[in-house]
């Protein structure tokens, strides 16, 4: 969204990025770049954890209250364009002046098919409730790509007033080309995504066993991302622990920065996206940028995205031999990986760079607020929709809805010192943590060292010099003898 985001305001045109996180590096011109934040509603979310279905709605809440600030106080919002993702425009759409563009990612609906487990969630059937409520209210939807687009539509029965497909756009940031070096035909096989069911970690898991076990060359693999189910990286780990052929063949990144990322694209051989579903496929997107081949599932958009047989090996989803039979005729074929890298390449120059991307989406922008100029409202109704919304979507009663929604809509200053009490103890036990670990990492070093000092006393005072002055000689009058016998 930041490419995207700079792309437009580059092309001259007033953005407005709107975002949750605290730590804001962006530097977009053009992009007038500005943190949300969310106070807390009591009689909404008291006794809540974070990542619920409420804290959700509060959110969505604080991103309406910044665009009607916009609206209101500097200049007319044209569009809104938000992700489908925690439902962040849901109050956005409730108000009739500005038109709402939804971007179809993966939905939590779909996301509960492919991992029945997510169905264990404590709050989860109030977040599809806030799913459903939010596409329910949605006029202007933007597909990632056809499929995703469709089935998003067919899922939740939907009628909307505009459409748009358009993929992901990223700035370049290939750099100059360098083909890696390499040692006795190794060829490096790179993951990036979080570790959870739908990226179909444990199907690449099998792949690299079967693999590894048929001594397939120098092939090793590069999990890189952040952990999104403990359960998933449990397995893995495990799986590696047990395995003789992964060992020291296999390797866990952890979550990477930004520049660490490209490093591992750049020194990568191919990319692999074993993805049980995806809307559309960042990785792809950026495997392709920086030249590489591809092997990926037929599943959600990822063939809208990809070109079989041209830039990409694409295999069914969940099936672990034919993603290695792929993975094993690109390792062994440079040639082919040359190819295809090219090919990829010259698909993100044309379909994928950011530029040409912001182009398309001003195009679906200008379009959609054409649309809905002619239905526009001079009020916006937003309070009593989103008591509406609260009654559809979490069952609350007309008496207590409207003080929640007085709390969304305008929070009492009470709520915003409260907020600032709690983010400054998030700083605080943030940096408490980051000496936790800088003192366990000195502990480490410090019983490594103590270990290696024992050691070293032991051979000193155990008895291996004495033990050496004994063998020597004997040694010595060993060789002496064999010798004699040859002569």
């Amino acid at each position: 969204m930041g490419d995207l985001a700079g792309a437009l305001g580059e092309a001259g045109h007033s953005v407005h990025l709107l975002t949750e996180a605290s730590d804001l590096t962006l530097q977009l011109p053009g992009v007038n770049v500005t943190q949300v934040p969310v106070p807390p509603a009591p009689a909404l979310c008291a006794g809540y954890p974070p990542r619920t279905a409420q804290l959700y709605l509060m959110h969505a809440a604080a991103v309406y209250r910044e665009v009607r600030r916009i609206h209101e106080h500097e200049q007319p919002v044209d569009v809104v364009l938000a992700p489908l993702w925690a439902s962040e425009g849901v109050v956005c759409s409730l108000d009739g002046r500005f038109p709402t563009l939804v971007t179809c990612t993966t939905s939590l609906r779909t996301m509960t098919e492919i991992d029945s487990t997510m169905h264990r969630l404590p709050d989860i059937v109030e977040q599809l409730a806030l799913e459903r409520e939010a596409l329910r209210r949605s006029r202007y939807l933007h597909g990632l790509t056809e499929a995703v687009l469709a089935k998003t539509i067919n899922d939740f029965g939907l009628n909307p007033d505009g459409t748009a497909v358009i993929g992901r756009g990223l700035r370049d940031r290939r750099g100059p080309e360098q083909q890696p070096a390499r040692e006795n035909g190794e060829v490096r096989v790179l993951f990036i995504g979080r570790l959870e069911h739908r990226k179909g970690v444990d199907v690449l898991l099998a792949a690299a066993r079967e693999l590894l076990a048929d001594a397939a060359g120098g092939i090793t693999f590069t999990l890189a991302g952040p952990d999104a189910d403990p359960a998933v990286r449990g397995s893995v780990e495990q799986a590696v622990s047990e395995v003789r052929e992964l060992d020291g063949r296999l390797r866990m990144t952890g979550a990477v920065s930004d520049e660490e990322l490209e490093r591992l694209y750049r020194d990568c051989d191919v990319v692999c996206a074993p993805s049980r579903h995806e809307s559309h496929g960042v990785v792809l997107i950026e495997a392709m940028m920086f030249g590489k081949p591809i092997v990926t599932c037929d599943a959600g958009g990822i063939s809208e995205v990809v070109q079989a047989g041209h830039n990409a090996l694409v295999v069914a989803p969940n099936d672990a031999v034919a993603l290695a039979a792929a993975l094993k005729r690109l390792g062994a074929d440079g040639e082919l990986r040359a190819e295809f890298g090219a090919a990829g390449r010259q698909a993100y120059e044309r379909r994928f760079e950011v530029g040409a991307v912001a182009e398309r989406t001003r195009t679906a922008l200008e379009r959609i607020s054409a649309t809905h100029s002619g239905v526009a409202e001079t009020s916006p109704h937003v309070a009593e929709r989103l008591e509406q919304l609260l009654a559809d979507a979490f069952g609350i009663g007309a008496e207590l809805a409207p003080v929640i929604v007085g709390e969304l809509l305008d929070p009492p200053a009470s709520a915003w010192c409260a907020w600032a009490d709690t983010r400054a103890l998030a700083r605080s036990s943030a940096e408490i943590g980051r000496l936790h670990e800088a003192l366990n990492a000195q502990e480490k070093t410090l019983e490594f060292l103590r270990g290696r000092y024992e050691t070293l006393c032991r051979i000193e005072q155990g008895g291996w010099w004495r033990l050496r002055r004994r063998v020597l000689p004997l040694l010595r009058l060993a060789g002496r003898l064999r010798a004699l016998r040859r002569t």
